[in-house]
């Protein structure tokens, strides 16, 4: 197992141009582990008119094990779970690892990325939840006011 910094992996089941996954490697039962770096991918998105979304959220986890690829692998393990169900890509941008006391441990940092056709980013119904037609009688973008105010 090779993991380096650039590693993209894609989450199982999404729906992506079949150019990307055509060399991937199944990594767990969630995700893919891409054959190419970030950059590839990105490229390989614009050739089949499809949007790559670098988006600002992190994720970084730590893992422990009796050598440094246990440790490594438990890390990019624990970090892929932590990130959101409505984004269906992460690339590995940072892998730290020490050893001390017969111990491997490994920090992984992913940055969240997301694939998809159209241009504009999809809310997640997460998004959608924050701001619902009204909440307690307020009016969404109208801070501090409410139906009563307005009438």
């Amino acid at each position: 197992m090779q993991i380096v910094e650039g590693q993209v992996f894609l989450r199982q089941g999404s729906e992506v141009p079949s150019a990307i996954v055509r060399e991937a490697t199944c990594w767990d039962a969630k995700w893919l582990r891409l054959a190419i770096d970030a950059g590839a991918l990105e490229q390989k998105v614009k050739r089949e008119e499809w949007h790559l979304f670098r988006l600002t959220d992190q994720v970084a986890k730590w893992g422990i094990g009796s050598s440094s690829e246990a440790a490594l692998r438990q890390a990019v393990q624990n970090a892929l779970a932590a990130v959101p169900a409505s984004r269906n890509a992460a690339e590995v941008i940072e892998i730290r690892q020490v050893s001390g006391v017969g111990l491997f441990f490994c920090h992984v940092r992913l940055a969240v990325r997301h694939v998809q056709r159209e241009m504009i980013l999809s809310l997640t119904p997460n998004v959608a939840m924050i701001s619902p037609a009204t909440v307690e009688g307020k009016l969404p973008g109208f801070a501090g006011f409410t139906k009563q105010a307005i009438n």
